[in-house]
C-alpha cells in the first residue's frame, strides 16, 4: 500500500467569527479544515515521538466534524432554517460523505464479495432444470410432461461479480480522493476499465431489489461516486459545511441536556396581538433548551439554557457576550415556569452556554453572570435565582464527541457549576 501524507495534504484552523464557514474546503490540491469556535485542531509535530498518535487524533477529529455536519444536515429536513444552513454542499461534484461511507464499509467488511448463487420458485430468471425436476411436480398432458413452476436463480453471478468490481473501483477512488483524511495507507490499485453506463444501470437494479438497509446504502453511495466520475467538472474545488454552525451548536446542547420538545410545549410563553376588527395573531417564544434532570442532586430544579455561539474571551475586550434582549427573554421563560402549578415549587435557574477550548482545563467553566438594576430586591432572594443569568463556557470538542451520550454525571456537572454562581 502507498503512503498518504496528512501534513502535505491538509491544513486546519479554528474559525475566528461565529458566521465563518465551518467544514471542509478543497482547492488547489489542498484540504482546508475549518473547525468551529472552541475547537483548536491538533498540532502535528514532524519531529515528535508522538507524531503517529497526533495524526491518529487529527484524523479522528476530521471524521468527527464530517459526521456532525452530516448528522445535522439530515436530522430534520423539514426544518427550513437548518436545511438552508447547508447550502455549501457540492455533493454532485464531490460526494464527500459517499467516499466516507465506502471507506468505513471497507474498514469493517473489506471489499464487497459476490453472494453465493441462491434459488427460488418463479418464472423470471435462469431456470435450473435439475432442481426444477427434483423439487416441483409437473403436469401430464397428452403424455407430455409440462412444468408450470420452475426453480430459477435468485442472484445472477455475473451481476454480483460486476458489483464487486464496482466496489473495488469505488474503494480505490475514495482513498485516492480523500485518503489522507482516512488513513496513511492506500489500497492496491486495480486496472479498471470504466463502464459508467453499465455500472450505474446495474446499481439501480440492485438498489431497487435490495431490502437490507446497510447494503442498500452502500449501493446508493457507490452510484453517487460513479455519477461524480461522469462529471468533467468534478474535483476542482468543493465545500462541505456551513456558515451557520450556531444552529448545530444549539441542537447539540439541546440533544444532550434538553427534555423532549413536546413536553416543553406548554412552557412556551405565548403572546396575542388583538386588532380592532377582532383579528388575532399569535407569537410564541421558544427557549433553546429546558433541562429538568432527575438526579438526587438536581431534584425539584429546572435549568433554562440558552446556547449562544459566541466567542467569549477571558476579559471583556475579547469576544462577545449575550445582550439585554437575550437576558430579558431568559427571565420571561422563568416567570412562565413560576406560574405553572406543576413547577411553581421548583427552583429555577438560567444560564447561557458559550463555546470555548478547555485545553488542559475543565469541560465546562464559569464565564460570569448578569445583574439587572431594576431587580435589586430579587437579586438576593433565593426564590428568584433566575434573575441572575449564569454564563457558562463549554468545550466544543468534548461536546461534539458526546452529543449523543447524555449521562447523569454530565447533568450534575453543569447543574453544580450553575449553582456555584449563587454561593
Amino acid at each position: 500500500m502507498a503512503e498518504n501524507t496528512l501534513i502535505d495534504n491538509c491544513v486546519s484552523e479554528e474559525v475566528e467569527f461565529s458566521d465563518s464557514f465551518v467544514g471542509i474546503h478543497y482547492h488547489d490540491g489542498l484540504f482546508e479544515i475549518k473547525y468551529p469556535l472552541g475547537f483548536t485542531p491538533i498540532n502535528i509535530d514532524e519531529k515528535s515521538d508522538q507524531r503517529k498518535q497526533q495524526e491518529k487524533q487529527y484524523r479522528k477529529d476530521i471524521l468527527k466534524l464530517i459526521t456532525i455536519l452530516h448528522h445535522y444536515k439530515n436530522k430534520d429536513k423539514t426544518n427550513k432554517e437548518l436545511s438552508e444552513s447547508f447550502i455549501r454542499d457540492d455533493d454532485k461534484n464531490f460526494p464527500l460523505y459517499s467516499y466516507l461511507f465506502i471507506y468505513r464499509w471497507y474498514k469493517k467488511y473489506g471489499y464487497y464479495r459476490p453472494k453465493e448463487i441462491s434459488y427460488k420458485r418463479g418464472t423470471i430468471g435462469k431456470i435450473n432444470w435439475n432442481r426444477t425436476i427434483k423439487q416441483t411436480t409437473p403436469i401430464i398432458n397428452n403424455q407430455n410432461v409440462v412444468y408450470l413452476n420452475f426453480i430459477v436463480r435468485k442472484e445472477t453471478y455475473n451481476e454480483e461479480e460486476l458489483i464487486a468490481e464496482i466496489n473495488r473501483f469505488c474503494v480505490y477512488e475514495s482513498f485516492k480522493k480523500i485518503g489522507c483524511l482516512f488513513s496513511s495507507k492506500m489500497p492496491k490499485s486495480h486496472d479498471f476499465k470504466i463502464r459508467n453506463k453499465l455500472y450505474i444501470t446495474t446499481l439501480k437494479k440492485k438498489i431497487a431489489s435490495t431490502f437490507i438497509d446497510e447494503e442498500r446504502e452502500l449501493f446508493i453511495n457507490m452510484k453517487k461516486i460513479l455519477e461524480t466520475e461522469s462529471n468533467n467538472n468534478s474535483n476542482k474545488e468543493y465545500y462541505y459545511g456551513t456558515e451557520y454552525f450556531n444552529n448545530i451548536w444549539e441542537s447539540m446542547i439541546d440533544e444532550v441536556y434538553g427534555i423532549e420538545k413536546n413536553s416543553a410545549e406548554f412552557l412556551r410563553p405565548k403572546i396575542d396581538w388583538i386588532l380592532p376588527n377582532g383579528e388575532t395573531r399569535k407569537f410564541t417564544l421558544k427557549p433553546d433548551t429546558i433541562m429538568i434532570p432527575r438526579t438526587e442532586l438536581t431534584k425539584n430544579k429546572i435549568y433554562i439554557l440558552d446556547a449562544k455561539y459566541y466567542k467569549a474571551g477571558v476579559n471583556l475586550d475579547e469576544g462577545t457576550l449575550p445582550g439585554g434582549e437575550s437576558i430579558l427573554k431568559q427571565i420571561v421563560y422563568a416567570e412562565k415556569f413560576k406560574k405553572n402549578e406543576e413547577y411553581n415549587n421548583y427552583e429555577i435557574m438560567n444560564a447561557f452556554i458559550l463555546p470555548y477550548d478547555k485545553r488542559d482545563g475543565y469541560f465546562i467553566t464559569k464565564l460570569g453572570e448578569t445583574k439587572e438594576d431594576w431587580l435589586k430586591n430579587e437579586y438576593n432572594d433565593p426564590k428568584c435565582k433566575y434573575v441572575r443569568v449564569q454564563g457558562i463556557k463549554m468545550d466544543t470538542r468534548q461536546l461534539m464527541y458526546n452529543h449523543k451520550h447524555a449521562t447523569d454525571k454530565i447533568f450534575d456537572e453543569l447543574a453544580e457549576l450553575i449553582e456555584k454562581g449563587f454561593e
